[in-house]
């Protein structure tokens, strides 16, 4: 048997036994609470007037004893008591702050008053994670299909997934979400969002949980771009070489299938049909 256990044992012997007045009655016992992971954490129990001893335990181990003429805090816990009794009533009331908790404290928090019966909530740690739109700004043609992916990873509990487009929220047509969990029931969620922008756009993936003053969030941009006058074709693929140029790929129909590399509006490589495009960068 635990110790928690036996301990209320003999205390409901005491109780019955020697003095009725160590099994005041509680009148009002702790209240769920949630936080974040990093905050602190406030539990209040309220017992009769006569009372003895008041005991706190978190997940079943204990934590806190308090008697009239002194306070006990369990090693290898940081907690603030705070005690005050009612004038009038003489009811005693024991507030506990634990501080700076995480995940692994979440479960029980007990009050007992030496009595048979004991009062219980329930302490949830929740966890911020990270949130990140996976390959970065866009760059496409009018009415291209553009496909991103949202990864919020090392998340407690499950985050509510949104996206935003030009900071207005995104009908859920756009994109569906899966979850994840690990071996330490951290969640991580994918969103995968598609669009056919017609305009230069913003893209904005949120992820929160209850306690989150403000959601995470990752926002990439699409730009959308004709291709230049006299070019047909289908662009492959655009990306940023680090100095605010793009590079384009496309098929000129009127030079017989020959495939150019274009920086801007230059051509700076071509390759007939057949040959392997193994890469392309301008030097100058």
């Amino acid at each position: 048997m635990d110790g928690y256990r036996t301990l209320l044992i003999w205390s409901i012997i005491l109780c019955l036994t020697q003095d009725y007045g160590s099994c005041a009655n509680i009148l009002d016992g702790p209240q769920n609470v949630t936080v974040l992971t990093g905050s602190n954490a406030t539990f209040l129990c309220t017992v009769a007037s006569g009372w003895r001893s008041i005991s706190w335990y978190l997940k079943n181990v204990f934590i806190v004893t308090i008697t009239p003429s002194e306070t006990t805090v369990s090693p290898g816990y940081t907690i603030v008591t705070q005690n005050s009794t009612n004038s009038i009533t003489g009811a005693f009331t024991t507030e506990i702050t634990i501080v700076n908790v995480n995940k692994s404290n979440s479960g029980t928090v007990q009050c007992s008053s030496f009595s048979a019966s004991f009062q219980e909530a329930y302490l949830s740690v929740q966890v911020k994670g990270s949130v990140q739109i996976t390959g970065g700004n866009v760059i496409v043609t009018p009415n291209s299909t553009v496909s991103l992916t949202c990864r919020a990873e090392q998340w407690y509990p499950a985050p509510s997934i949104t996206w935003q487009i030009n900071n207005t929220l995104a009908d859920t047509i756009y994109y569906s979400t899966s979850y994840t969990t690990d071996a330490n029931d951290f969640v991580t969620a994918l969103s995968s969002f598609r669009i056919n922008p017609e305009t230069d756009l913003s893209l904005t993936c949120l992820a929160t949980v209850q306690t989150l003053p403000q959601p995470q969030s990752s926002t990439v941009n699409i730009t959308v771009r004709e291709q230049s006058p006299g070019k047909s074709g289908e662009e492959a693929r655009s990306g940023d070489d680090g100095v605010g140029q793009s590079i384009f790929l496309s098929k000129n129909r009127k030079l017989d299938n020959v495939l150019h590399v274009l920086w801007g509006d230059h051509p700076i490589l071509t390759k007939s049909e057949g040959l392997t495009l193994v890469s392309a960068m301008r030097t100058s």
